[in-house]
């Protein structure tokens, strides 16, 4: 993480970054944010593992094998996997989780456009005033967010489970 951020700083010294668009094309492989599903919540009902309390981040696998699925862990990159000793997963959540709404009540959306019109004269880009003023307008009517895609809607099915579920008799 510390060397993908000294490689952005690096850039930013040699080039400008005045608005979003710019800063997303000296990062690699990065994209805008637009939408973040509560998974977690979506998922409660249907874990039959514990997934409280988790610090490290994980990485994990998810290979069709025969007819189930065999799921695999692992920390960093450099780490072996490790298989779960069941599934995940009592059964397929039923729904959509729900999109997580931003909380921008810390945020005094004035005192920042403020400062970006005393910084106006330094731009070198004639729009990005304008531009950051509409970006905020669309964060304050809460407008930033985008339709959508739920992927999993796209993924093929795994095969049905005989065995009727208890969170979601699925």
């Amino acid at each position: 993480m510390d060397a993908s951020f000294e490689q952005i700083a690096d850039k930013l010294r040699k080039t400008d970054a005045e608005i979003l668009d710019d800063l997303l094309k000296i990062c690699p492989k990065s994209q805008m944010l637009t939408n973040i599903f509560n998974v977690k919540d979506w998922l409660s009902d249907a874990l039959q593992v514990k997934v409280l309390e988790i610090s490290e981040p994980l990485h994990y696998r998810f290979l069709r094998v025969d007819n189930s699925i065999k799921v695999s862990y692992k920390g960093s990159h450099k780490s072996s996997w490790t298989d779960f000793e069941s599934t995940i997963l009592k059964c397929m959540p039923p729904g959509r989780p729900y999109i997580v709404k931003p909380n921008y009540e810390n945020i005094v959306f004035d005192k920042f456009l403020k400062h970006i019109r005393e910084l106006k004269v330094l731009f070198k880009n004639p729009l990005a005033f304008e531009l950051w003023d509409s970006f905020v307008s669309r964060i304050k009517e809460n407008k930033e967010h985008r339709n959508p895609i739920w992927i999993l809607d796209t993924l093929l099915r795994q095969m049905p489970n005989e065995n009727k579920c208890s969170c979601c008799n699925s």
